[in-house]
């Protein structure tokens, strides 16, 4: 029978670093991807079950197969009940072929297998793929998607219709996620020889996945898998962005997260102990979900659970009192507060849920919440969305340039005119002090579908700025920019929908449950629909006065607060973007 040939053949790793699947085989591993999903699929029966297999070179071929049910036959629709009787279920074929080749396993999934793999992948695989090939000089770029460090609410997609190469357009403060090149005589002739290539352009695709862009047969894939495995072994990577994911889990686990745990357990320490300071020791971290930044945003409610219980030990409904609350958990709990290792283990087993109308919406640990970074070695290291990076020498010096500049060009003054002084304690009040004021509206904790329109509101004669507060220059400016970046996406989708604007006339009906002096249900619509420019604004404040404005930035330790605000001067594209630096007034 002739061989059936194949023209979008995608390639995924499977990520062995993983929890489940550390110290596994390859073979165990396969196992128990393909049972997990048994479970999910309540084939119970079928647990353990071996799946046919191929030897071929220094490869062993599986395949899982199984069939779903997509959708009903419109026939069952179209008859009358009475005869509408049977399995009109609409099957669908689905199957994983696993390749597992030395260290590594590999997949090509067909129909809906992708949901069997799609936890255990390498999400970065393709990139870090194309990274031991890529000649930055020389290779064409056709599509370009990035996404920043300060989370992954936006990602930004760039079409090039001129030649230009990886050189052109990588951004190293940038994280590529997905890019389309044009196969180059290098690649084709050196690593693929062995491929039939259109005699016009030939594309490569990466991202989570390694695609060339041809039609292959099996023997073919055999091929490129071979040589995927070989180039992994004999190549040296070329980074494609300054920030490179640390995969070494023993040096994780052993150093890093130690690391990060004994600053945590030193916070708990000063905060709760009788022995507490006036000015006890805080870690510098942004509290976030790891995937799913946006929805853990919306949630109105929080519960978290220890280890093994089903009862929340603490539930809230502002996201930003989950940390504080974990940290007195912990305290309460843990018998031996200088004894790191009950430390650890007892916050590892603190998992994190969050609602939506009363519907689930995210959960994780409380640990794979945590966004900051440490030093390790005189060297900077992140970890983000659940994630270890380090970055080069010249990235912190980039770094500290590129924010005092989009500081300085973006820097307004006039518009909050309150001094933030030692006897104001925290956001609220400040944002208080313009309750009342003529051309001032406070909308802190007037939520939308639970997302911040803005702290205060204000209105001069051309221009109304939307102004999101925060005290101190640190990790929290992650969640500022991601804040600003939430809203103005919510208020662009607003002000261009012809049906009804459910998140302004939201936060209007937040404000005036509490306000004196109540707004008409169409005031904001009006004013954002009128010809004044509308402004975001980020506005922080630091505790070093005596400082000059490039003293505070140049002097910060917080990378991750001068990359959010280079990234929030990007992703905002749809209105302005200006800063203010309270500690000036």
């Amino acid at each position: 029978m002739e061989e059936k040939v194949f023209s979008e053949i995608k390639i995924f790793q499977i990520d062995k670093s993983q929890y489940e699947l550390r110290g596994k085989s390859n073979k165990n591993v396969i196992d128990y991807i393909v049972d997990a999903h048994r479970v999910k699929v309540e084939k119970y029966a079928d647990r353990g079950k071996a799946l046919p297999s191929l030897s071929k070179g220094d490869a062993v071929y599986q395949t899982y197969t199984y069939n779903e049910s997509i959708k009903d036959s419109y026939w069952r629709r179209f008859l009358p009940k009475q005869i509408a009787q049977g399995d009109f279920d609409i099957q669908q074929l689905s199957f994983v072929l696993f390749a597992s080749i030395g260290k590594n396993v590999y997949a090509v999934v067909g129909g809906t297998g992708i949901r069997v793999i799609k936890r255990f992948i390498n999400d970065r695989f393709g990139i870090e793929m194309y990274e031991y090939m890529a000649i930055k000089s020389e290779d064409i770029v056709i599509s370009l998607t990035v996404r920043g460090i300060t989370g992954n609410l936006t990602e930004q997609k760039e079409i090039y219709r001129k030649e230009q190469t990886l050189l052109d357009v990588l951004d190293l403060t940038e994280i590529p996620t997905k890019i389309v090149v044009i196969l180059g005589t290098h690649l084709k002739d050196t690593l693929f020889p062995y491929l039939v290539f259109k005699k016009d352009l030939n594309y490569l695709e990466i991202g989570s996945y390694f695609f060339l862009k041809i039609k292959i047969d099996f023997e073919n894939l055999h091929e490129i898998l071979t040589t995927l495995e070989d180039i992994q072994q004999t190549s040296v990577p070329v980074s494609l962005t300054s920030f490179v994911k640390i995969k070494d889990v023993n040096l994780i686990e052993t150093n890093f997260e130690d690391i990060l745990f004994e600053n945590i357990r030193k916070e708990v320490n000063d905060r709760f102990s009788a022995s507490r300071g006036a000015n006890p020791y805080k870690v510098d971290i942004d509290f976030v979900h790891p995937t799913r930044l946006q929805e853990f945003y919306e949630c109105d409610k929080f519960e978290m659970k220890s280890r093994g219980s089903k009862k929340p030990f603490s539930v809230v409904s502002d996201r930003n009192k989950i940390y504080d609350e974990c940290l007195e958990h912990i305290y309460k709990n843990v018998d031996d507060i200088t004894d790191l290792v009950k430390f650890k283990n007892f916050a590892r087993g603190i998992r994190i849920i969050g609602y939506r109308n009363g519907i689930e919406k995210t959960q994780a640990m409380f640990f794979n919440h945590l966004t900051t970074e440490i030093d390790y070695q005189a060297r900077p290291i992140f970890k983000i969305d659940n994630g270890w990076y380090r970055v080069d020498d010249t990235f912190i010096d980039q770094i500290n340039s590129l924010c005092l500049e989009n500081v300085e060009k973006n820097l307004i003054a006039n518009v909050l005119t309150k001094k933030w002084d030692s006897t104001i304690p925290d956001e609220d009040t400040y944002n208080k002090l313009y309750l009342n004021e003529p051309g001032y509206l406070v909308f802190d904790k007037s939520l939308g579908e639970n997302i911040e329109l803005c702290d205060i509101m204000f209105e001069d004669n051309d221009k109304i700025y939307l102004v999101h507060v925060k005290d101190g220059f640190d990790a929290k400016m992650r969640d500022l920019a991601n804040q600003v970046t939430i809203s103005a996406d919510r208020l662009w989708h607003d002000l261009n929908n012809f049906k009804k604007s459910n998140f302004i006339n939201k936060v209007t009906d937040e404000f005036n449950k509490k306000a004196t002096v109540p707004i008409a249900p169409d005031f904001l619509l009006n004013k954002f629909k009128s010809k004044k420019e509308i402004v975001f604004v980020m506005a922080f404040r630091t505790k070093r006065k005596h400082l000059t404005l490039e003293q505070r930035i140049l002097q910060s330790r917080s990378n991750i607060a001068k990359y959010s605000v280079l990234q929030c001067v990007k992703d905002i594209k749809k209105y302005n973007l200006r800063i203010i630096d309270i500690t000036g007034i």
